[in-house]
């Protein structure tokens, strides 16, 4: 665990949880050679790690999580069985798309960082998880809070049935 400080009142916490205890997850555990499959599936589901937004509260001394208006530094960070780092992006603060971003980090390709995946504009990506057998990554899509205004068109149908050009419905 590390705390990166934003000022006095606010930070940044991350949470490594890259190396699991399954003895201290899962009762009665042994070793991955008796596990039930959906005990290892929940195991590597949990590796990864972190990023959370906290501040004080008040003058209590003590800290709490941000949970109130945009949490844009909180992140979910998870590897694959390569090594590679996964990133999910939320408020992009060049004006972009967010996106799934991955990142070797061993290799001839180390800390080249290469994007995976695009969201709609305004749009958070949320996750990921690598699946068991690595062939796929998931993440959820999480939608805009609020949409612009939509921009008026002219549609245009095309082929033999086409009809003229008509504005479209404000």
């Amino acid at each position: 665990m590390t705390f990166f400080p934003l000022g006095s009142d606010r930070g940044l916490l991350w949470v490594n949880h890259e190396y699991t205890d399954e003895n201290l997850m899962f009762r009665g555990w042994t070793s991955g050679d008796s596990a039930p499959l959906e005990q290892i599936k929940i195991g590597l589901a949990a590796h990864g790690g972190s990023v959370v937004e906290i501040e004080r509260a008040g003058r209590t001394g003590q800290w709490k999580l941000v949970t109130r208006g945009r949490r844009r530094y909180n992140r979910r960070i998870t590897f694959d069985a390569e090594g590679n780092l996964w990133i999910a992006t939320d408020g992009n603060a060049l004006g972009k798309n967010d996106g799934l971003f991955a990142m070797p980090l061993a290799g001839p390709e180390r800390g080249h960082v290469r994007q995976f995946l695009t969201v709609p504009y305004g749009a958070e990506t949320c996750g990921p998880l690598v699946s068991e057998d690595q062939l796929s990554v998931f993440v959820a899509v999480q939608p805009p809070a609020r949409s612009p205004a939509p921009r008026r068109t002219t549609r245009q149908a095309t082929g033999p049935t086409a009809a003229p050009a008509s504005p479209a419905p404000p």
